[in-house]
């Protein structure tokens, strides 16, 4: 026990001293605004008949975000890191509605987008945004083509100025995803998973349902060419793959979320891929990985939303509350390893009560979690260290997810779906993992059969 907390030790001081090293740079991570542009008026986002007072000045958990609130986050931002290197901006800029032939259309849509590019180009001038597209950016809601139409259209030109790659038009007309080099020798790949949405009806439709929009077969391409010249890579989408979390479902059709891992297994080991962030969830999370040999590879981090909204399920249950936040990543610009990652957030009930928006930090991840940085190895171990220490890690973490407004407990099930939707990203995995905890496994079911038939083809080729 004692040469193993030596060796810990020593582990810990040597990464340290990698990162004292290191060329670091800052980069933030934003996602899920949600702007409701009704907030002052009709209020269209909220779930129940709010008067103004309870929606608040910033905000409720049961409405999307007001204008000043996305004003202040991006004010936020510029107050507490403005000489960062670039901003990644994972998507889903548009209001939940539960009429949205009444309230949204591709032209309100796209208004929303170029108000919110507008702001982030306003208040960081000289710094490059990485945007992705999120379900709810399109009308109508997640049902993202995979061939050229007006939405990609209008969002090439308006994004375009910041995309640093000549066949951005190319591969953004076709289905909304591209790639851009950072800076020499570290590239970002923006990838459009929305086309693998289980939302997206017309993933039962598309032309090519084995490769829609051509993407996975260009992800391959663009990550075996930077393979050839030694650049590494990060990669942003909205969705992610693999199981949420706690709750343990898919966002993917099973196909599309199998045929994904598969070409991002491939790269594990040769280290191109240096980090992945997604949105979506509105939650804190993160994951791992792994190669075939069990070492960990890629950490994988799911931002938390800036809007506070809660999904309301059709019991009318609604999901956990949480807090709004922005996320500021160190890595180190040489080699773009991630170096720690730390957390703001905005206590939605105290700004309303205060009439004043107090961004704070919540955690820097280093800390929290007693690891060097933030790179696979790294929180493999702190992953570990959920299930073989004390449950209160598992309790810490469960209360990060919602940004410390929700201090509700993690059971035995919550707890091993955590420990087990951060290693496996396919549900026969996540199962088997279950299945050493007695009583606790459950399968998630696909309803996508059509698609199983459609991608075998493919499957057998990857």
């Amino acid at each position: 026990m004692a040469t193993r907390t030596v060796l810990h030790e020593l582990t810990f001081l040597l990464g340290l001293l990698c990162v004292a090293k290191a060329d670091t740079g800052h980069f933030w991570h934003v996602t899920d605004h949600h702007l409701d542009f009704t907030f002052d008026e009709d209020a269209v986002s909220c779930h129940d008949d709010l008067t103004p007072s309870q929606r608040g000045r910033f905000g409720n958990g049961l409405c999307d975000a007001p204008w000043r609130l996305i004003n202040s986050s991006v004010y936020a931002m510029k107050e507490i890191a403005p000489n960062v290197d670039f901003i990644i901006w994972t998507g889903d800029n548009i209001l939940h509605t539960t009429n949205e032939s009444r309230d949204l259309s591709t032209a309100i849509n796209l208004s929303t987008l170029d108000n919110i590019t507008r702001l982030l180009r306003d208040v960081f001038p000289d710094v490059t945004t990485y945007p992705a597209f999120g379900n709810h950016d399109y009308f109508p809601d997640a049902q993202f083509p995979s061939h050229d139409n007006e939405m990609y259209q209008h969002m090439e030109i308006t994004w375009g100025v910041w995309v640093n790659d000549s066949n951005f038009r190319r591969t953004f007309r076709k289905g909304g995803y591209y790639s851009s080099l950072i800076r020499p020798g570290l590239r970002l790949i923006s990838l459009n998973t929305n086309l693998y949405y289980t939302r997206n009806r017309l993933a039962l439709n598309f032309t090519d349902m084995t490769d829609p929009a051509g993407q996975f077969k260009w992800l391959n391409d663009t990550l075996a060419a930077a393979v050839r010249t030694k650049e590494k890579v990060i990669v942003i989408a909205h969705i992610s793959p693999g199981l949420k979390g706690y709750e343990g479902f898919l966002w993917m059709y099973e196909p599309y979320n199998d045929l994904l891992n598969r070409v991002i297994s491939r790269y594990t080991e040769s280290g191109v891929i240096r980090a992945m962030h997604f949105g979506h969830d509105h939650d804190d999370e993160f994951k791992i990985y792994y190669d075939n040999k069990g070492v960990p590879r890629i950490p994988v981090f799911i931002a938390p939303s800036v809007t506070p909204w809660r999904y309301k399920d059709s019991q009318g249950e609604l999901g956990r509350p949480h807090n709004p936040g922005i996320r500021l990543v160190s890595y180190d610009r040489s080699n773009g390893r991630h170096l720690d990652i730390k957390q703001y957030y905005l206590d939605l009930e105290k700004a309303n009560r205060d009439r004043h928006a107090q961004w704070q930090l919540l955690y820097k991840a280093t800390e929290i979690y007693d690891i060097p940085d933030v790179t696979a190895g790294s929180l493999s171990k702190a992953r570990k260290r959920m299930l073989h220490s004390s449950k209160k890690h598992v309790q810490d973490y469960y209360e990060r997810i919602t940004l410390m407004a929700d201090d509700s407990k993690c059971d035995a099930k919550c707890r091993y779906s955590i420990y087990c939707g951060m290693r496996y990203f396919d549900i026969p995995g996540f199962n088997k993992c279950l299945q050493k905890y007695p009583s606790l496994a459950f399968r998630p079911v696909s309803s996508c059969f059509k698609l199983v038939v459609a991608l075998v083809v493919l499957l057998q080729l990857f």
